[in-house]
């Protein structure tokens, strides 16, 4: 088909800004024109550099890095569509949208105006033709809205080929014609003969068999082949994800949706829109400024979850096309961050010289993984947290007003009564740190005590002299290993300074005495014995008749109780925080004696300090909420100081302005909870996708009302057009997700034309005859897409991935085809090749031609997740999807025999 003068005034208007735009980038980068915001941007109107704080001087530094970005950004990728709008006066203007900010400066020679397409403007370009439509044109608070009417819409591919720009695959709408244009040059005459030849696959997988080779116009929107493993390249989004990924940035939603409908393309596309400074409308800023206090908070700070390895380096390569940098930092596996949070910043996990736990990722504990029992078992834990913090505070409480001392006994009443309203963690945080006047008295009871420990060790050395603090010490040294600590149960924390390892054994005999006749009177203050094996026992015992009378110690006891309830009440945060895995060692072993929580002989494990992955999901949930409720109580002054209390401060330095979640319905609903907390809460910035008839974990979610108990207050959005599948394997992934949710699957793209290869069923298939059917199927395909696209062979476990590599690549070798392992889930392979996964890393990936082996065996290991496996394996296909059993189709994959065909493509 030619180009009428509409399509040849779209085609060439698009190609002209592309060039002025990528010259006009590239210039004023070479320029260094982009160190300012009002020199290219202008932004001198907004406030931002008229005052000359150093609050808005550190955000013109921030906004001048966005700057050079964006600049960047367009000379890599100058033109995203060109958009023709009608107003309310019929007055017709020509929109440019570029992928982010263009500078402020006119194009010679192209007649509209440039806009990004994360602005509000922007939004023009996901609109669909001939819709009249509201649009906000600024950013600005008060900034009214125009109705316009989108006349004609052209987006654009740009790719530098030859030492020029040319835009390929481009799709040209108007409210009566939808066409694609290969090649833009090709369109105007100007392609070279070496464009030609880079392009000849390319435009031979869009023309088609039943197209001219002269055709520089093609009727319908053409999908291109995949010619390597990432998400589409999607210039513009539609206008459905257009309003979810613009949405204000103290939103919270979880996108719903099947395999290929541009889930995380939208999660992609919000971020990229936020990164950019000038796509922020004015409440944003605002949002951002009320939540930071004297230090705004910046969009840059986001994190993204994704369940496995090899979908975190996908989703870089995707971050990468969107010009977004996205470090390891920015995109992280859950389980790497488990880790990193529990063992550097909360202190779960053992670390060099800490009595903590140790992680077992392949060890059960619990009876259950489902995300519903895990739910259950941290309601349990956080219960019985809340109810142990109440009772050390009340207990705390009791002990002062109980003193003879007339302050701490009025403090001591003041406190009860603020107590008994109290039920929440908030609320007991702030009831213990009102003003409470402690500070003096806690003074004077810390000198009472030292005195008293100062005068009977002064006893000790008239009698024996001062080498009797080396006895000391070397005793002290010799009862280190062997001798027990306090249980857990009693291990409270108090408030006397740590003792440090010192290298002079007079400062270390000093220590070991002091420490043991303070636990010594605190056992004849309780009225207990202390334990026959602790050091101060022993210590106790050698000293003989040189052991201070009961009265004295007695009397510090005494003192060191009211110390430590004074040290319950000013350290209340981290009842509820820092003693959690102190605390949960206790309630593990009361679930244990009540049976059905966890296996039998768990005992064993658990005297080893071993936890299992779940558990620590759990403690993980229960500090960063109980922090972020304990900081809700506090007063402001304390908040002021330049140390947040015990482990606040690490806490605080983990929020996020941004979190987002890809694959949410893999993960638990206290694994998302978790996620939820790292969200900053001022803002609570939260976004996931994922889709539950692809949960391939065990404890994955299993309901989106699992959502509403993670992440209080989440909206729920559904998208249900696809735009990876045709109308057959549509309808295949749609009788799969009847087998067990009855919901539809996913409706074709109806502008999208798809190359319609039915699906292949092969049963009796093992061994060589298995190897030789897929190397028909490869060939088939390469032979069909002119070059060897996207294709991927899914097995069940890695060893299968080892042995169908070597047997499928000694048959190809013949043909120049390489086969590639991807073991563990960590190995994308290489885009040239055939690649071969075990299934279950492959959530999330997408490919031109699937080739599903050995369902029936799956079936038999699997039954449980067998629909959930199988849809996600057909669903990775785009165009080719070829199935086979080692015997023949499982009896609950009958009903979809239908959909199949036998033999080959050719």
């Amino acid at each position: 088909m030619q180009a009428d003068d509409d399509v040849h005034d779209a085609g060439d208007g698009a190609l002209n800004a592309m060039e002025g735009s990528a010259d006009l980038a590239r210039n004023c980068l070479q320029e260094r024109r982009g160190l300012t915001g009002a020199d290219v941007f202008g932004y001198a109107g907004s406030g931002l550099v008229d005052q000359q704080s150093e609050r808005q001087r550190r955000e013109l530094s921030r906004i001048s890095a966005a700057n050079r970005a964006n600049l960047a950004a367009i000379a890599g990728r100058p033109l995203l569509a060109r958009v023709v709008i009608e107003d309310e006066d019929r007055t017709r203007t020509i929109y440019y949208v570029l992928p982010s900010t263009p500078p402020k400066l006119s194009l010679q020679g192209v007649k509209g105006k440039l806009v990004s397409s994360g602005s509000p403007v922007g939004r023009i370009a996901e609109l669909a033709v001939g819709e009249e439509r509201d649009v906000r044109f600024g950013v600005k608070r008060g900034e009214t809205e125009r109705t316009i009417r989108v006349v004609e819409r052209l987006t654009v591919q740009a790719r530098w080929l030859d030492g020029q720009w040319d835009g390929l695959n481009n799709w040209f709408f108007t409210e009566n014609r939808k066409l694609t244009i290969p090649s833009l040059r090709a369109l105007l005459g100007l392609t070279t003969h070496e464009a030609d030849d880079l392009d000849d696959a390319m435009l031979a997988s869009l023309l088609g068999d039943d197209a001219p080779a002269s055709a520089v116009v093609l009727d319908g929107i053409r999908r291109p082949t995949l010619r390597r493993l990432g998400l589409p390249d999607q210039p513009i989004v539609d206008e459905y994800q257009g309003e979810i990924f613009r949405m204000p940035l103290d939103e919270r939603l979880v996108l719903f949706g099947a395999a290929g409908t541009g889930k995380t393309t939208t999660l992609i596309r919000r971020i990229s829109q936020k990164l950019q400074p000038d796509n922020l409308l004015e409440e944003e800023r605002d949002s951002l400024e009320r939540a930071g206090g004297e230090a705004p908070l910046s969009p840059d700070e986001w994190v993204m979850f994704t369940p496995t390895e090899l979908l975190k380096h996908y989703l870089k390569e995707a971050f990468a096309r969107e010009r977004v940098a996205a470090s390891d930092q920015r995109v992280r596996v859950w389980s790497d961050e488990r880790r990193r949070l529990a063992r550097d910043v909360l202190g779960i996990l053992k670390t060099e010289g800490a009595r903590r736990f140790r992680m077992r990722p392949d060890h059960r504990l619990l009876t259950q993984c489902d995300s519903a029992f895990l739910r259950r078992h941290f309601e349990v834990f956080e219960e019985y947290i809340l109810e142990d913090g109440a009772r050390r505070l009340s207990d705390a409480a009791g002990v002062l007003s109980g003193a003879p001392e007339a302050n701490l006994s009025s403090v001591g009443q003041r406190l009860l009564r603020r107590l008994e309203s109290a039920a929440t963690v908030t609320r007991l945080v702030e009831a213990a740190s009102g003003r409470l006047g402690l500070k003096s008295e806690e003074d004077l009871l810390r000198g009472e005590v030292r005195r008293a420990i100062q005068t009977e060790l002064g006893k000790l050395l008239q009698k024996h002299g001062r080498s009797f603090l080396v006895d000391i010490a070397a005793l002290a040294d010799s009862l280190q290993a062997g001798a027990t600590e306090v249980p857990d149960d009693d291990d409270d924390d108090d408030d006397e300074e740590q003792a440090v390892a010192e290298k002079d054994p007079e400062k270390r005999a000093v220590q070991a005495y002091r420490a043991a006749l303070q636990s010594a009177g605190g056992a004849l203050e309780a009225g207990r014995k202390l334990g026959d094996r602790t050091r101060a026992a022993q210590l106790m015992t050698w000293l003989g008749e040189d052991v201070p009378t009961e009265d004295v110690l007695r009397e510090i006891g005494r003192r060191r109780r009211l110390l430590r309830a004074i040290s319950t009440v000013k350290r209340c945060t981290q009842l509820f925080v820092d003693r959690a895995p102190t605390c949960f060692r206790r309630f593990r072993r009361d679930l244990v004696r009540k049976g059905g929580w966890y296996v039998p002989g768990v005992e064993e494990a658990m005297l080893r300090g071993d936890i299992e992955p779940a558990e620590v999901d759990a403690l993980l949930l229960l500090m960063l909420r109980n922090a972020r409720l304990c900081i809700e109580g506090l007063p402001r002054t304390k908040l002021a100081q330049r140390g947040w209390p015990g482990r606040l401060e690490a806490v605080r330095w983990e929020w996020q302005t941004q979190v987002f979640v890809d694959e949410a319905t893999d993960f638990s609903a206290v694994q998302l909870a978790a996620m939820h907390e790292l969200s900053h809460p001022r803002l609570r910035s939260f976004f996931a996708c994922g889709d539950v008839r692809q949960r391939l974990t065990r404890q994955g979610v299993q309901s989106e009302d699992e959502f509403d108990w993670a992440v209080p207050g989440i909206g729920h959005q559904q998208v249900n057009v696809g735009y990876r599948h045709g109308k057959r394997l549509a309808a295949l992934a749609e009788a799969v997700a009847l087998l067990e949710s009855g919901k539809e699957a996913v409706q074709p793209h109806q502008a999208l034309e798809h190359i319609e290869a039915p699906p292949l069923l092969a049963e009796g298939l093992d061994g060589e005859e298995l190897a030789e059917w897929l190397r028909a199927r490869v060939l088939e395909i390469k032979r069909a897409c002119q070059t060897l696209p996207t294709v991927a062979v899914f097995v069940d476990g890695d060893e299968r991935v080892r042995s169908l590599t070597e047997e499928l690549r000694e048959l190809l070798l013949d043909h120049n085809i390489d086969v590639v392992p991807c073991l563990d889930g960590k190995n994308l392979g290489d885009e040239h090749s055939v690649r071969v996964f075990d299934l279950q890393h492959i959530k999330g990936l997408e490919f031109e031609a699937a080739l599903f082996v050995g369902v029936d065996k799956l079936a038999e290991r699997m039954p449980e997740l067998l629909d959930k496996h199988l849809y996600v394996g057909i669903t990775r296909a785009s165009t080719y999807l070829g199935m086979t059993c080692v015997d023949s189709l499982p009896g609950i994959l009958e009903t979809t025999r239908g959909h199949f065909e036998q033999g080959g493509w050719a």
